[in-house]
């Protein structure tokens, strides 16, 4: 039988601004315009369910400057979770066209989000080597 979980994550910043240059910073006149909210993914199944192979989970992947995917294109995939969890100072970059690298993640950060099922996610970093943690749902 399979079994329905919720994934529950929120996105939360506080922008600042800077009048003149070496000045003070200030919260941004924008404040409360900007990317913030909270979001709720259902799934059935999820990692570990014997009936249900709907997602993966990894503690620990290894990544380094050779792009390492985390979602194929092809996987239909519409739910992703990526942990730096490394200690070295070593910061992981993402990407979902397998081209432009927007996202970055310093250790200790994380990233989560729904995605649309055509997404190629994939990690790297700048230079050196670190490990993430992910989650990847399919729905």
């Amino acid at each position: 039988m399979a079994h329905s979980y919720n994934v529950k994550y929120s996105n939360q910043c506080t922008p600042q601004e800077q009048i003149t240059s070496g000045g003070r910073f200030y919260l941004d006149s924008d404040c409360r315009r900007k990317l913030a909210g909270t979001a709720i993914v259902t799934v059935a199944g999820a990692p570990g369910d014997s009936d249900s192979d709907s997602g993966t989970y990894s503690s620990s992947t290894s990544v380094s400057t050779s792009a390492v995917e985390v979602v194929s294109a092809a996987s239909n995939a519409d739910f992703v979770f990526i942990k730096n969890t490394g200690t070295d100072s070593v910061d992981i970059l993402i990407t979902f066209d397998n081209s432009l690298y927007y996202i970055g993640l310093s250790d200790g950060e994380a990233f989560a989000s729904k995605i649309h099922n055509d997404a190629n996610v994939k990690v790297k970093t700048a230079s050196g080597t670190t490990t993430v943690e992910t989650l990847v749902l399919i729905q």
